[in-house]
């Protein structure tokens, strides 16, 4: 019998041994926006250091929670693709992901 919990088994094992991912701890998942918060802010932070504390400047504190707003609205207005492929605005800054 075929049930796909083997076949996602299958897949995670794949892409964590093989594939250069980690497995994500699931208290770190934000359901209502389907990510990882922390995990997005990090690599932002790493791969666009100069528009980040641009944001950080304006915001403080807030800078997180002011990306993570723009990129769910950005997910519900358009799709995961557009996004992934033309990045997001956040307050006149173009983030990539």
């Amino acid at each position: 019998m075929h049930q796909e919990i083997y076949f996602e088994q299958a897949m995670e094992q794949s892409l964590t041994e093989h594939g250069g991912y980690e497995q994500g701890a699931p208290q770190g998942f934000d359901p209502a926006r389907a990510l990882f918060p922390d995990e997005v802010i990090a690599f932002i932070q790493a791969s666009q250091p100069q528009r980040w504390q641009s944001l950080v400047k304006l915001h403080g504190d807030q800078a997180g929670e002011v990306l993570l707003s723009a990129l769910f609205k950005e997910l519900a207005s358009k799709n995961a693709l557009h996004v992934l492929r033309h990045g997001f605005k956040c307050f006149g800054k173009t983030f990539r992901l």
